[in-house]
């Protein structure tokens, strides 16, 4: 019931809260309007609204995720390759000679199975790493002179590629040329496909200057590269624009770097710490004591109030809360032994972490920050990254593999074999490739849709055997490796030859002879295989079209007939093309008159069953013969005209069931609801209201109703409302939805001179209203709900109230029964709280009224309390009963608010997050 008139701002709510004048800007409480509800048409809610805010029908959308069938492919037993030196990772876990573990130099080795067409593998034996001071790695080199790698790289990936490179003086391209980096601006975000049907081609950049001894950790802001160096002690930052390079001292050993969401922190996880950079100034602003030794990874979360580290020393990940100006720890959880790096899924409920020695994956809950799983994977798991497709993949250093794991089912669905040593994983924004760092300067390019490997890039013309790293620019467009042999850091940047959509001969269908849609595909194909988006950019003159993602349309006639011409522009994010559609329109046949036919030549005792399909109506429908079924069989009743469309049920003994009414909600809000009902023993059973220009059902002076699993969706006023005397009803499992009006609302006004009493709704589920309340009784006798669920609602959950604007009688013997309010009085202009009680009529009460076994949860902090009982206007209240409701908020808010006086209400088990209140 939609208020015509409201208190003001400081007005008679002010008044009874006591407070005058400091309620000025302060929202207001809003009463209902009276429904109007003639012999012919129904009426809408109960008012038309506040003359400063006009009313809006709900347009959201919803998408649901899709799910791809997930193929394993099976790698081919090969014999073993001979041994190689044993190959230890970087500043291995072996503790600092302060740290309270024994220090302890380990090696490790693993037996590698690896193509006889390419270089034995070193044996690794799992676990065990040297100190941060042991001898350094030694790297493998082929001979090559340095000055000439990046002029014949370049030229070598160009010829393997097709692409032309541009060379400096002399033929070479300089190594700390600016024009280097400005090559890599060609790349393109999107899909990478097989390269056989669509080239590829590939840059490679060396940065300008060194990053330090031993480049293990990056990560890409929109501006410069983060790299962490383990051998001195500072973190990199390379210009992205220019290739200079200045170091940041450090926490010791860092080894890992994330940047925040919003780009203004870059964290370090390094030796027991975190330290936290200011990226505008690149200066530390604090460090996070870890007691945790060694820290391996960090992640963080989607909003960046949580980094993650991984802790080698005590195999722990650190859970750090990243909201004050001094990060700091929250949580330790004990996961996996040697764990390294770590991700936080797409939808942040979980992190993963890949721990070496156990060959395994650990699974954290971001919800309780417990380790709640762990999944078996390859050997020496390091590299482990969350992709948007869903999808959680694990780099094995020991296995040669990559592990593609399903979050939801927590099994590994797929084993991609790949080169030797993969360390480092990461996925597209759009999750489409997978890019793995292998262990000699490779870096593996894979289709996450087929597992399959699309290319293999050399990132150096004279490779060695030693530690990478990847992360992806925010934009998608740059890959960069951390080369820990030549102290650099290579960009890498993959381009693919666009081609604009192809538009074919669009399908035209025949009108729909009851409805006159027309549908058809406008076959637009890509050559590249992108996705593919639609816009109408000429609509017809006369009806509407809507394109689905697939290139399928649905032409809805209007009221002009005849060839209908519509534009559409296809885009595959680059290039466009358009196509043009000419359908004919033929007039939808209109089934009013046959339909009124139909119901007329029923006899009492008759049924009458529709066929299952859509009927278009234009008029009133009027039900006047007593004691007749009208069985949908399924079928709609779609209304063409807001403002005519309706079923009136006139006579006594009349049952309606398994139908939908449909209403396209064209015209604004209107007195015409979509099912009138103005007589008695009336049963509407399985029906389904979709869209009403009024009320989706509006009883007038109905007696002995039985409302059963009616469902309303996007009526413009109350979903269900009963008024004018209605009486002795009962209401079944009602669902409404995004209503433009208060869920379900019992009435009476004084013009009326009747009151609506004994009724019973059983099972209400009030999910969400674009204005207005959950449930109301504003005026009534003897009125009960049982088991409510209200969610989401623009006023007050639940609503008992005398009002004065519109003359309402008073409430007595009221129940409220058991069930659940979910983030109730969403409007931060309207002040009711989660439950109100307002006499607000004068010579009005309410009184015996029983609340009792509610649940009321999150109302947020403008509506503020949670339980309102007002009087004002000499109205009062009397008898009221609050009994065991438990309120839920995790808000700083007022639980409660009245001007009574104790003696017009109890109090019996009310309880505010735990704790009872004596009094409101």
């Amino acid at each position: 019931m939609i208020d015509a008139s409201r208190i003001g701002r400081v007005g008679g709510l002010a008044v009874a809260l006591g407070i005058g004048s400091a309620m000025v800007g302060a929202p207001a409480i809003g009463w209902a309007a009276p429904e109007t509800g003639p012999a012919t048409v129904s009426s809408e809610s109960s008012s038309s609204g506040p003359a400063e805010r006009t009313m809006r029908p709900f347009t959201g959308k919803e998408t649901a995720a899709g799910c791809e069938t997930c193929r394993t492919s099976v790698r081919k037993a090969r014999p073993p390759a001979p041994p190689r030196p044993a190959v230890t990772e970087p500043d291995d876990t072996a503790e600092r000679h302060d740290d309270t573990d024994t220090l302890r130099e380990r090696t490790r080795t693993v037996t590698e199975n690896e193509d006889p067409a390419t270089e034995p593998t070193p044996s690794v034996t799992a676990s065990t790493e040297p100190d941060p001071g042991s001898t350094p790695l030694q790297p493998v080199r082929t001979a090559s002179a340095r000055p000439a790698i990046l002029a014949g790289l370049t030229e070598a990936v160009s010829n393997l590629f097709g692409l032309t490179a541009r060379a400096g003086a002399g033929g070479e391209l300089p190594a700390d040329s600016p024009a280097d980096w400005a090559l890599l601006a060609w790349a393109r975000r999107g899909a990478v496909t097989d390269p056989d049907s669509t080239q590829l081609t590939s840059v490679v950049s060396e940065s300008t200057g060194a990053v330090g001894k031993k480049a293990l950790g990056v990560a890409v802001s929109d501006t410069k590269i983060y790299v962490a160096d383990s051998g001195s002690n500072t973190v990199s930052v390379v210009d992205r624009a220019t290739g200079a390079v200045r170091t940041i001292p450090v926490i010791g050993t860092p080894r890992a770097v994330v940047i925040s969401p919003d780009g203004s922190r870059a964290y370090v996880s390094g030796y027991k710490g975190v330290s936290v950079i200011d990226t505008g100034t690149d200066t530390v602003l604090s460090k996070v004591a870890i007691n945790g030794g060694h820290s391996y990874g960090i992640a963080i979360s989607g909003d960046g109030r949580r980094l993650y580290v991984s802790n080698a020393g005590n195999n722990t990940v650190s859970v750090i809360d990243a909201t004050p100006a001094v990060p700091t720890v929250i949580a330790t959880v004990k996961v996996g032994s040697a764990p390294r790096t770590l991700a936080v899924s797409a939808d942040g409920a979980s992190v993963y972490v890949a721990n070496w020695n156990a060959k395994s994956v650990s699974v954290i809950s971001t919800a309780t920050n417990t380790n709640v799983g762990t999944i078996k994977v390859g050997a020496n798991p390091f590299g482990v990254a969350a992709g948007a497709d869903g999808m959680v993949y694990v780099a094995n250093y020991g296995s040669n593999s990559v592990s593609v794991i399903n979050p939801v089912t927590s099994v590994v669905t797929a084993t991609i074999a790949v080169g030797s040593r993969p360390q480092s994983v990461a996925v597209s924004a759009d999750g489409t490739v997978l890019y793995v760092a292998e262990g000699r300067d490779t870096v593996k390019l894979i289709a996450t849709a087929t597992r399959t490997v699309l290319t293999t890039i050399a990132i150096d013309k004279a490779p060695e055997t030693d530690w990478h790293q990847l992360a992806l620019s925010p934009d998608g467009r740059q890959l960069v490796v951390t080369d820990m042999a030549d102290k650099l850091v290579r960009v890498l940047t993959l381009a693919r030859p666009n081609g604009a959509p192809v538009a074919g001969t669009p399908t035209v269908g025949l009108p729909d002879p009851d409805t006159g849609v027309v549908t058809g595909s406008l076959n637009v194909t890509d050559p590249d295989g992108d996705v593919l988006t639609y816009t109408v950019t000429t609509p017809p003159r006369s009806g509407t079209v809507v394109v689905d993602a697939s290139g399928t349309y649905t032409f809805t006639p209007g009221s002009v007939t005849g060839p209908m011409t519509f534009a559409v522009a296809v885009s595959d994010g680059r290039l466009a093309t358009d196509t043009t559609v000419t359908v004919q329109a033929a007039p939808p046949v209109d089934s009013t008159g046959a339909l009124q036919a139909m119901f007329d030549n029923l006899r009492p005792g008759d049924t009458l069953t529709l066929e299952a399909r859509t009927y278009r109506y234009t008029g009133v429908l009027y039900v006047r013969v007593p004691g007749v079924t009208v069985n949908g069989n399924g079928a709609t009743l779609a209304a063409t005209d807001d403002l005519t469309a309706q079923l009136q049920i006139l006579a006594d003994g009349v049952t309606v069931h398994d139908l939908t009414m449909s209403s396209p909600l064209i015209e604004s809000r209107s007195p015409i609801s979509t099912i009138y009902i103005a007589s008695d023993h009336v049963t509407i059973r399985d029906v389904t209201i979709d869209g009403s220009a009024g009320a989706g059902v509006y009883l007038t002076g109905a007696g002995y109703f039985e409302l059963d699993n009616v469902r309303v969706i996007r009526s413009l006023a109350d979903g269900i409302h009963m008024t004018n005397g209605s009486h002795d009803g009962v209401v079944n499992n009602a669902y409404t939805e995004w209503t433009g009006d208060d869920g379900i609302a019992v009435v009476s006004y004084r013009s009326d001179g009747v009151v609506s009493k004994n009724i019973v709704i059983n099972n209400p589920v009030v999910n969400g209203t674009t204005w207005g309340r959950g449930v109301t009784v504003v005026g009534g006798e003897n009125i009960t709900y049982h088991n409510v669920t209200i969610a989401n609602t623009d006023a007050a959950g639940v609503y008992i109230a005398t009002e004065p604007s519109y003359d309402t009688y008073s409430v007595a013997e009221v129940q409220i029964l058991g069930g659940t309010l979910v983030n109730c009085n969403t409007n931060p202009e309207v002040v009711h709280g989660g439950v109100l009680l307002w006499a607000g009529n004068p010579d009005t009460s309410i009184s015996d009224v029983r609340i009792a076994g509610l649940t009321v949860s999150d109302t947020p902090g403008s509506a503020t309390w949670i339980l309102g009982l007002i009087k004002e206007n000499g109205a009062t209240l009397h008898h009221i009963a609050l009994d065991t409701i438990t309120l839920h908020q995790s808000l700083s808010m007022m639980p409660s608010y009245t001007n009574a006086p104790s003696g017009d209400y109890s109090l019996n088990q009310v309880l505010l997050n735990g704790i009872g209140l004596q009094v409101l």
